[in-house]
């Protein structure tokens, strides 16, 4: 059994991490959570606003990616923490880091802190 733990944590050490290239900043956005194929953001047919004026952009091309290697695993609270605080379908407020993939696209890299203001 000894020898199957040092052979995991060799496996491990050996792995490379997951590139993080692109700015990633601070960030706390409210909008209504939905889903499709596996991927979570703010639903664009509802109102989504920032803190800031500045934050309404990245805010709009947030999305949780659990399946891209970029952005995932995702630091913080995971999805089923997520879910269980704010429903798909209902408003929620997350605050975290956010990944710039491309010009409007953004992935969370961490979500420290969430909350459903309608329930």
């Amino acid at each position: 059994m000894k020898g199957l733990a040092i052979a995991a944590l060799t496996f491990l050490a050996a792995s490379p991490a997951p590139a993080f290239e692109g700015p990633q900043f601070p960030i706390t956005c409210t909008g209504v959570l939905v889903s499709r194929n596996g991927i979570y953001f703010f639903d664009r047919e509802s109102p989504i606003s920032g803190l800031k004026p500045d934050d309404e952009i990245p805010c709009f091309g947030a999305s949780i990616l659990p399946n891209d290697k970029g952005c995932w695993p995702l630091r913080g609270k995971s999805i089923r923490q997520i879910l269980a605080i704010c429903s798909l379908g209902k408003k929620c407020e997350m605050a975290g880091i956010l990944r710039n993939l491309s010009h409007g696209l953004y992935c969370w890299t961490e979500i420290d802190w969430i909350a459903a203001p309608d329930k």
